[in-house]
């Protein structure tokens, strides 16, 4: 992995958009997650929730509430690349 999460925001779709330490910016699908795990339902049932994620301390993952996260590990092997800076 080239860096941590500097920022992160939710777009339409259930998609963050996530901007490494190395300049990269990379579109995850959460999708899958809703559909595999039946605790991230919580972000179907109220989109608000899906709306105010947070950078966990030190950047290796995002979290939206205690039962809620995804590591910055899976967003960058499995996010797609969206513009790569520097």
């Amino acid at each position: 992995m080239n860096g941590v999460i500097q920022k992160v925001k939710p777009l339409d779709g259930f998609i963050l958009e996530v901007v490494f330490t190395g300049g990269e910016i990379r579109h995850y699908g959460c999708r899958h997650l809703i559909d595999r795990y039946p605790v991230f339902n919580a972000m179907v049932q109220d989109p608000e929730i899906f709306r105010h994620p947070q950078i966990v301390s030190g950047g290796y993952g995002v979290i939206w509430n205690d039962d809620l996260d995804v590591a910055s590990e899976e967003i960058w092997e499995n996010g797609k690349v969206v513009m790569v800076c520097g």
